[in-house]
């Protein structure tokens, strides 16, 4: 007996070394390596109000509203219109968002292009703007942005959070949105973000921060272009 007992310990090692190995192996080309990465790689741990999650964490400068990202707002606070309203005029659906449009009091109208040449002569006024809608915020919705009608490439980028989220959708729609002018200052990490995953701006043209103007906006709507 006792010679088996000790061949029995010798070998028990080896008999439990393929259970343990199942354990931790993961098969070559699956997508266990993903899962481990994407456990060892927690997102939450950001700051909140990060973009590009989904697979571009490289936007981790952008941490804070108001140095530069703007979708914070929508990370965990309260959205004060989160209702999207549906509507058809004339043949042609409209979507609004946030306050109604006429709500804002004193809203002077200007165009995207008079706010781009001359940044500094709105700032910290309402306005009201209508142009294109060339990109959005898809990570949360935080903002969109309107492309200058003189074909110069240049975009206004539009605040929506906390009032409203952006509808899903609308690049190509036409938008009306009233708000307040700010001139910030984007991270150079920020802004050649929005350059390279969002097409606005030329990423190679971007060097240090970025002051820009911007909308912080109440209430929008959106209809076909």
């Amino acid at each position: 007996m006792l010679p088996r007992a000790i061949s029995l310990l010798v070998l028990l090692p080896f008999l439990l070394l393929p259970a343990c190995q199942t354990t931790v192996s993961t098969p070559a080309g699956g997508g266990g390596g993903d899962a481990v990465a994407k456990k060892a790689h927690d997102c939450s741990q950001h700051a909140e109000g990060e973009e590009g999650c989904g697979g571009d964490c490289g936007a981790k400068a952008e941490a804070k509203e108001g140095e530069g990202h703007d979708c914070s707002a929508g990370a965990g606070n309260k959205i004060e219109h989160p209702d999207v309203e549906k509507e058809v005029v004339d043949g042609t659906t409209v979507l609004k968002a946030g306050v109604p449009l006429g709500s804002t009091a004193g809203a002077t109208e200007v165009t995207v292009q008079a706010l781009l040449d001359e940044p500094e002569k709105f700032a910290g006024k309402v306005v009201k703007v209508t142009g294109d809608v060339s990109a959005m915020c898809h990570h949360k919705r935080g903002w969109f942005a309107l492309v200058a009608p003189d074909k110069s490439g240049r975009n206004l980028r539009v605040l929506t959070a906390p009032s409203f989220l952006v509808p899903e959708g609308v690049i190509g729609m036409n938008a009306s949105t009233e708000g307040v002018v700010e001139l910030i200052e984007i991270p150079e990490e920020a802004a050649r973000h929005y350059a390279k995953e969002h097409k606005l701006g030329d990423p190679m043209e971007i060097v240090g921060p970025q002051k820009q103007a911007v909308i912080r906006a109440a209430g929008a709507a959106f209809r076909q272009a």
